[in-house]
């Protein structure tokens, strides 16, 4: 399958990243040796996103989770011994 484009429509493209090559995967494949390196290497990026993801939104919604939980709780405890 091939597309024709215009120079300009190709440079669009292009900068948005849109381009798909034809024997981009054959090339990935010769460049990895097998398919295997290939999908191995898919995955860490995904795992390496998903934990970014986590150490960016869940872990401050933990910690202020934390804070709220503890800290009332914390001078419960404490603002007993005033009246002693």
């Amino acid at each position: 399958m091939k597309f024709k484009y215009s120079e300009k429509t190709y440079n669009t493209l292009k900068i948005c990243g849109h381009i798909v090559f034809r024997y981009k995967s054959i090339a990935l494949v010769k460049h990895y040796g097998n398919v295997s390196h290939y999908t191995k290497d898919i995955i860490e990026i995904i795992w390496s996103f998903l934990m970014c993801v986590s150490g960016v939104v869940i872990m401050p919604i933990y910690f202020i989770y934390t804070l709220l939980t503890f800290i009332p709780k914390f001078y419960i405890i404490k603002g007993g011994d005033e009246d002693e």
